[in-house]
């Protein structure tokens, strides 16, 4: 017999952070700054291939934390 899981508020579990588009002149590709990741051309293979950074980081996350991609 299978347990059912708790409905619950997905916020009670996690913490939601949204990514902030950066400006195209604050981005570079020369590998200045901190990597810009704008969604699933990121992960082409499933590991992150960082193309583009920037200076000026709005949202950064940090180890373990889960990346989703909602555009693409």
């Amino acid at each position: 017999m299978r347990e059912s899981w708790p409905v619950e508020p997905l916020g009670s579990h996690v913490e939601l952070i949204s990514g902030q588009h950066i400006e195209a002149v604050l981005c570079n590709e020369k590998g200045v700054g901190t990597p810009y990741l704008t969604g699933p051309a990121d992960f082409p293979t499933g590991e992150i291939i960082v193309t583009k950074y920037t200076e000026f980081p709005k949202v950064i996350c940090e180890k373990g934390d889960l990346l989703i991609t909602v555009k693409g």
